[in-house]
């Protein structure tokens, strides 16, 4: 990417890039001091748009029927809700019950509730395009791991695997879903690869692709973890396999 180019740092600004050229203009924001101050003044000048909008009021009469549908539409809800209720507790036994009770807890659990791996894409998308995959740059446990502590809901586990090619250059913390998510940044050749930690029970969900990012996940004791990346699927498997080792070696008794 040349520096001059400002139409390919806009669309990535705006996360229109494909995600191997994207991937190119992020390693390319950091060694470029110039890039990043522009992609900064992006982002400003989109907070003062924002800021703009945000300021404009609807006149008294339509924010009046506003809320009127609103309120309308909420009721005609409740009642759609408390009918199906109604047909589902008249309709079940008591241990089916049971079995729905129990799935409501699951169901609670942060990350759960929605489209994990769409979300954990989007956070993945997000930060690409803004530039901001890392908070802590850093390839080293001891400075590393201990960041991660008060900030994050699950202490992660740290390794640099340079030696196998994929080299650990830092981590930030992303709210997902209402948990705080521990991320750790690989550079695998041309690709930045996430892996994102967090506490979770239940089933592992499946390998997926997701706006052209693949997803990978495991889980070791009550930490779930998924890696996200462009790479291609073996690659990726090489360093889940990584992870999934050195976890279960720190997770093994003393």
């Amino acid at each position: 990417m040349a520096c001059a180019d400002a139409p390919q740092l806009s669309a990535y600004f705006d996360a229109e890039l494909p995600a191997r050229e994207a991937a190119t203009v992020a390693a390319h924001l950091e060694e470029c001091a110039s890039c990043r101050a522009h992609l900064s003044s992006l982002s400003a000048q989109r907070a003062r748009l924002r800021g703009v909008s945000e300021s404009l009021s609807a006149s008294r009469a339509l924010a009046t029927r506003v809320r009127s549908a609103l309120g309308a539409e909420e009721a005609a809800r409740a009642a759609r809700r408390g009918r199906r209720r109604e047909f589902w507790l008249g309709s079940l036994g008591g241990a089916l019950l049971g079995a729905c009770a129990a799935a409501l807890v699951f169901v609670a659990t942060p990350l759960l509730r929605t489209d994990v791996l769409g979300e954990l894409a989007t956070a993945h998308l997000t930060a690409l395009s803004r530039g901001a995959l890392i908070e802590m740059p850093s390839s080293d446990h001891h400075t590393l791991k201990p960041w991660f502590a008060g900030r994050s809901d699950v202490a992660p586990v740290v390794a640099d695997f340079a030696a196998d090619g994929f080299g650990l250059v830092g981590g930030r913390v992303q709210r997902v879903g209402g948990a705080r998510v521990a991320v750790l940044v690989y550079r695998h050749g041309a690709h930045l690869l996430e892996v994102f930690s967090w506490p979770a029970a239940g089933p592992v969900p499946p390998a997926r692709t997701v706006r052209g990012y693949h997803l990978l996940s495991w889980q070791v004791g009550d930490v779930r973890s998924c890696l996200v990346g462009d790479a291609e699927w073996p690659e990726l498997q090489r360093l889940a396999q990584l992870l999934e080792q050195r976890a279960n070696l720190e997770a093994a008794p003393r």
